[in-house]
């Protein structure tokens, strides 16, 4: 009789993947944040991590799931500029934008409104020495602005897919308990009533907010301080909208990069009038 043996269960790998994994579960039942860190191209960057979500998801493999980001930011963004982060979640790509920029005196506005987000956020930023060079903003963009509500898909760390809605809208009875007061306001307004650096580059992932946020930055994307822009489009909402608004204030689509849900891609526009084409 001949026996087949799974070779699996002799990897001592496999079992030290799968204790290390049921270890950070438990410490995190336990909320003892984790320290992790990532290297990107040369750029360490740290995180401290309070949820597996956070661990995964973001610290781990955030960089390898948007490759497109990550060489906009090293490749396009200089040292030195400045750079808005709509929806910056815990700070993947914010704190590889304060890297890039530091060692020229450049800003990185980083805006999350999603408590939870925003706390871990603001503790990335301190873990990476970044104080004073990326500043947090418990703030949501839209078109106009106005108290509004954030429904929470979760309140766990890292999380995404919120949305914003008015205050008296009926999202906000929609029976969630995850509801969540925040103040919205338009990136017109922002930079022309604050005491806030002008962009040059502009990162926007919203899940599905995109289309109030190009409403309400009208100035901004007509301004050719603005050299250029990420964002994350949901074609379904944009019905094509979207990409003429860039088109119409002289930026060109230069790179794409579809992701998982739905019909969304990560789009990079660059102004070409007046200013150099470049490439990712």
């Amino acid at each position: 009789m001949t026996f087949r043996v799974n070779k699996k269960f002799f990897q001592l790998s496999a079992y030290w993947n799968k204790l290390k994994l049921l270890t950070l579960k438990q410490l995190f039942r336990l909320k003892v944040p984790i320290k992790t860190q990532t290297t990107v191209r040369g750029h360490e960057v740290t995180f401290l991590t309070s949820s597996y979500l956070e661990y995964f998801l973001r610290a781990k493999e955030g960089f390898n799931r948007e490759p497109i980001t990550v060489n906009w930011i090293l490749d396009i963004i200089r040292p030195g500029e400045v750079v808005y982060d709509i929806g910056a979640n815990v700070g993947t790509y914010t704190l590889l934008m304060g890297k890039r920029v530091m060692s020229g005196g450049g800003k990185v506005y980083a805006l999350e409104p999603a408590a939870a987000n925003f706390l871990s956020l603001t503790r990335n930023i301190f873990a990476n020495q970044l104080d004073g060079v990326v500043i947090p903003i418990p703030l949501a963009c839209d078109n106009e602005s106005r108290l509004s509500i954030l429904t929470l898909s979760s309140e766990i760390p890292g999380s995404a897919l919120h949305y914003l809605s008015p205050v008296n809208s009926e999202a906000s009875s929609s029976g969630s308990n995850l509801q969540q007061g925040v103040f919205s306001m338009s990136l017109d307004q922002l930079t022309e009533e604050y005491d806030v650096l002008f962009p040059n580059h502009i990162k926007i992932d919203t899940d599905g907010g995109e289309m109030g946020i190009v409403e309400g930055m009208k100035v901004v994307l007509g301004d050719s301080r603005l050299r250029s822009v990420m964002i994350e489009i949901d074609f379904d909402l944009s019905q094509g909208i979207i990409e003429e608004e860039f088109r119409k204030a002289g930026f060109e689509e230069k790179g794409r990069q579809r992701v998982s849900r739905r019909n969304n891609a990560n789009v990079l526009y660059v102004r070409v009038k007046g200013a150099r084409e470049e490439r990712i």
